[in-house]
């Protein structure tokens, strides 16, 4: 049974952000030595930050408390120990033979944990870590928007941001763009500049300069829109490059109409010998020209497939003077 209502904060936890994390250790030795069973029901507590716990345990481990502590704070210093000694496949091998066991207390690190994120280096290491799990392993995107705020929080106060910007986008949720986009209509100048870069793919977004922010706030959500269906992620990375591409439009796919695989733009699983013959065409033309066409393509498959079917099959010469028509010239 909880000790407190999981509706108020935790003992110990308000120690912690009222004192610090000095007091909080000495107050939590000094119970745990008079009596170690409330000291236990207090760390076991569900509705306990994992931070309390994370800072608390060197105290755990020298009171000898380990064996008192419930499954979730077993299993989650578990996962910090092996985070800190750097053993990535024994993480991976101990979360995949526990998946769904292992799961909520991921999610419960992440989740607390995240509300005091920049503790310190090592502590930021055990998100990073948890969040690339949620995202890669569990495929969980309900917490995009949680490593979100984390990813601009880092960047205002100049912290480490690569290994959070790679758990976000190994979720391969081109639907998560929006909540960077969010940050071009913040007033904090470092969340525009953020959301400037990791939407450097989008048309546009590099000569902004900070002006008409709704404006090119709704042409970037409009263009996300357009695209949804036909962004792939590229794999490309922070690590790699100082303005990588994480996400690119297959126009091959926009071009077909046809929803691409969102990890892979390798689109097709298996394509008409007319559809082979269209793409065939379609490559043999400069990238200005196969934007044109794709983007037109795309245009009046919405508006009215029968139209569009016969679009596709014209000569290339008239696909291209329609299209050049309706959008215009090539720029």
């Amino acid at each position: 049974m909880d000790v407190f209502p999981f509706n108020t904060i935790n003992f110990l936890d308000r120690v912690r952000l009222d004192k610090g994390v000095g007091s909080l250790r000495s107050i939590f030795e000094r119970i745990a030595k008079t009596n170690p069973e409330k000291a236990a029901n207090l760390i076991n507590c569900r509705n306990l930050r994992f931070c309390s716990v994370f800072v608390l345990q060197p105290d755990i481990e020298r009171l000898k408390l380990s064996s008192r502590l419930n499954w979730r704070n077993q299993t989650a210093l578990n996962i910090v120990d092996r985070i800190m000694a750097g053993d990535t496949s024994g993480l991976y091998s101990f979360t995949e033979e526990n998946r769904e066991k292992i799961y909520p207390v991921i999610k419960w690190i992440l989740e607390t944990g995240s509300l005091d994120d920049g503790l310190n280096s090592h502590y930021d290491k055990v998100l990073d870590m948890t969040a690339l799990l949620l995202t890669k392993l569990y495929n969980d995107k309900s917490v995009l928007h949680i490593i979100a705020h984390m990813l601009f929080m880092r960047y205002r106060k100049g912290l480490y941001t690569y290994d959070l910007l790679w758990a976000f986008f190994e979720s391969c949720d081109p639907g998560s763009l929006v909540l960077i986009a969010n940050g071009l209509l913040s007033a904090h100048r470092k969340d525009v500049q953020l959301a400037c870069e990791l939407l450097s793919f989008v048309p546009g977004i590099k000569t902004y300069r900070g002006k008409n922010s709704v404006k090119t706030y709704l042409k970037v959500l409009n263009w996300i829109e357009e695209n949804f269906l036909f962004l792939y992620r590229t794999g490309e990375s922070f690590q790699q490059f100082s303005r990588p591409m994480s996400y690119a439009v297959s126009l091959e796919a926009k071009y077909l109409c046809k929803t691409v695989s969102e990890d892979n733009k390798k689109t097709f699983r298996s394509l008409s010998e007319n559809e082979i013959k269209l793409l065939d065409r379609f490559r043999k033309f400069d990238n200005q020209t196969r934007v044109l066409l794709a983007d037109y393509s795309f245009l009046l498959y919405r508006q009215n497939t029968d139209s569009w079917n016969t679009w596709l099959h014209y000569p290339a010469e008239k696909q291209l003077e329609i299209a050049k028509a309706v959008i215009g010239g090539l720029s």
